[in-house]
């Protein structure tokens, strides 16, 4: 009962993205990429909120390194670390995209 609806929920949500990438190879690389970036914006953007508004205090109090670059930090210095992720994020795309054979190969 429960475990047959949300077995059908999964199926198609898994069906969806099947079909949502073209081959195999696509849905590797670049679900690869997407789901690695999600996640990985979902939660920087968390530490970003923190350390640009000083909040909430009560995960500031806990910051691992508390004399260096104390909330509020200056934007400015968060622009320069947006710039540096433009490379990053192209190198990490191209090293996901030619790995993918070495990945598969058994």
């Amino acid at each position: 009962p429960v475990w047959q609806s949300s077995t059908r929920f999964l199926q198609a949500g898994w069906e969806w993205v099947w079909e949502s990438f073209h081959d195999e190879y696509q849905l590797a690389t670049v679900g690869t990429f997407l789901v690695l970036s999600v996640s990985l914006v979902g939660l920087t953007s968390l530490y970003t909120f923190m350390d640009l508004t000083g909040r909430p205090a009560v995960l500031v109090r806990y910051k691992i390194q508390p004399n260096n670059n104390p909330p509020p930090v200056d934007p400015a210095l968060y622009a320069k670390i947006g710039l540096q992720l433009i490379p990053n994020t192209l190198l990490t795309v191209a090293v996901i995209y030619h790995l993918r054979p070495v990945m598969v190969w058994r």
